[in-house]
Order: structure tokens, then C-alpha cells, then sequence
């Protein structure tokens, strides 16, 4: 399979690698959520250094250059999902909700999520979907 399909344009994308190593330099435009499912994921950036394997979740901050490594278990395979946070859907949020930030973000622009279930039950939704997803071949950074 080709890396990364669109799922949902733009959006949601599923990159799947059978047993390759790879490794690129990619901008993220906008906040990124990533569910590593099986492989190991390193993001490097001017500011840190980040790995997670199969379960876990990163949150990559939007405007940031950096490297991705993509490495699939020894005989196994690399598998993730990716969702797209888009801004203008980020600030419909915001409205809808009513949320109100009492002062500005100043923690690390990449962040693992601990495990949560609704997190974890939501990614596991879209992996049906995934798999059987057709190729997309397009370098957004996302993958």
C-alpha cells in the first residue's frame, strides 16, 4: 500500500508500511493527532525528541519543521493514523462549547496523550475504514 491514504480529504489519513524504514522532513500546518498502531513513530524537531510505539498518541503542534522516522517492528509492520486539526474547525469548536482559555499555551509543542478510552475507542472506529482505504500518494507531512 502506497503512504498515506486520505480517508477523509484533507483530514484523516492512514499511512501503512510493511517493512520499510522510512524517514523525511515534513511542516506541519495545522495541530496533528497521531495514533501510533503498531511500529515505532520518532518525531524530531529543533526543540525535542519524541518516540512512541503501538497504542500510544502524539499531538504535534501546527507551523513546526521536522523529522518523522517510520520504523515497522523486526517482521512486523508500521501502521498509523493521522487527523488533521483543522483551525477553522478548532475555533467552531471553541464557540459551540463556549471555551474561554484564562491564559496563552506555553508547554512543549508536541505532547503524548496518555491513554484514554474515548481517544482509543475513537481511533479504533476509523481502522476498518483505514485498512481498506485506496492508495493516496501524497507527501503533506502527515504520515
Amino acid at each position: 500500500m502506497t503512504s498515506p491514504a486520505e480517508i477523509l480529504p484533507g483530514v484523516i489519513f492512514y499511512s501503512y508500511l510493511s517493512t520499510e524504514r522510512k524517514e523525511k522532513i515534513c511542516i506541519w500546518n495545522h495541530h496533528t493527532l497521531v495514533l501510533q498502531v503498531s511500529g515505532q513513530f520518532t518525531l524530531e524537531t529543533s526543540v525535542q525528541n519524541i518516540s512512541m510505539n503501538g497504542g500510544e498518541m502524539l499531538l504535534i503542534g501546527k507551523n513546526q519543521l521536522g523529522t518523522i522516522t517510520k520504523t515497522p517492528l523486526a517482521g512486523g509492520n508500521y501502521e498509523t493514523i493521522v487527523i488533521s486539526l483543522q483551525e477553522d474547525l478548532l475555533r467552531k469548536i471553541v464557540l459551540e462549547e463556549k471555551l474561554q482559555a484564562d491564559r496563552k499555551y506555553i508547554g512543549p509543542p508536541n505532547v503524548l496523550i496518555p491513554s484514554n478510552e474515548f481517544l482509543q475507542g475513537y481511533f479504533q472506529s476509523i481502522v476498518p475504514y483505514a485498512r481498506s482505504s485506496g492508495d493516496y500518494d501524497r507527501c503533506n507531512g502527515y504520515s
